[in-house]
């Protein structure tokens, strides 16, 4: 077993050789139709051996296929080496392309990362501006009604000192007329008291305070509010988007002005989606505007 084992790794070692595997290759070359009716036809092993005599020769058994072979076994290392040549530079631009691509990816990849850290950064910016916003509204609708309050307090104090003074002399029509005059001071302090209760509303939730100023750009006063949306309703009746809630938050505050809005004595409802502003309305952005300029004098 040891000897047909040293015999086969001789001959596979021959066989791997160059020189002789091309000469095999080109001996299955040159009589390729004779090996391949000695190895497949249905004929007696007698008749193969004669058939291959008979269309063999020694150039075709032995010069051409030794000849071919050492021609082949010698210039392929000189067929590769030129094919390596060729392909040199095709294999050098596609290496570029790739290396070009692949640094458009990175490029395409940073400046998405680049727009969305801008996209973060101007939302910040946005819901800052936005809570800034609704802090100078709670600001001017607190001062608002303190300085409608503290007027009101005031008025009755003269009110009373002049029913006081007006006892004391005796004049009968004086006190009646003050009497009457200090009523009226305290039923407008009563009414004065429910549009503190609105300007606490907007103090709380500064949507309601928007109602109010589209309401006011509207030519006719009005808004109509639909599936979370404010139109400014213009004089010949068509409706323009005025403003609509963008973020979770907002629609949670909006929701929350609306319900404000349907029982507000600053508006009146003309239908089930309009609104018209009414003189109370008026008279409290009037107020809130007052005291807004008085904060900035200050």
């Amino acid at each position: 077993m040891e000897v047909v084992k040293d015999i086969f790794d001789a001959f596979s070692e021959r066989v791997r050789s160059p020189f002789l595997g091309s000469i095999l290759l080109a001996f299955a070359f040159w009589n390729w139709q004779v090996l391949w009716f000695v190895l497949f036809a249905d004929v007696p092993v007698a008749d193969r051996i004669a058939y291959f005599d008979a269309h063999t020769d020694r150039w075709q058994s032995y010069l051409y296929p030794i000849l071919s072979g050492v021609a082949f076994a010698v210039f392929m290392p000189w067929l590769r080496y030129v094919g390596a040549e060729i392909a040199k530079r095709p294999n050098a631009r596609l290496k570029q392309l790739q290396s070009e691509e692949a640094r458009q990816r990175r490029i395409a990849h940073i400046r998405a990362s680049i727009a969305e850290e801008k996209a973060k950064s101007d939302l910040k910016v946005a819901q800052f501006e936005m809570a800034l916003a609704e802090e100078e509204a709670k600001s001017a609708a607190e001062a608002a009604a303190a300085e409608a309050k503290a007027h009101r307090e005031q008025e009755l104090i003269e009110a009373k000192k002049r029913l006081d003074e007006a006892r004391e002399v005796g004049a009968e029509e004086e006190l009646q007329e003050t009497r009457e005059t200090l009523t009226a001071r305290r039923e407008a302090a009563v009414s004065a008291a429910a549009i503190d209760e609105e300007v606490a509303g907007m103090a709380a939730n500064p949507y309601f305070l928007n109602f109010l100023h589209l309401a006011v750009s509207s030519p006719i006063g009005r808004i109509s509010i639909r599936d979370n949306v404010v139109f400014r309703v213009a004089q010949d009746g068509k409706h323009e988007i005025a403003w609509r809630p963008e973020t979770h938050r907002e629609r949670l505050l909006f929701k929350e002005a609306l319900a404000e809005l349907k029982h507000s004595k600053l508006f009146e409802r003309l239908d089930h989606n309009q609104f018209e502003i009414s003189q109370a309305g008026y008279d409290m952005l009037d107020q809130i505007s007052g005291s807004a300029e008085g904060l900035e004098n200050a």
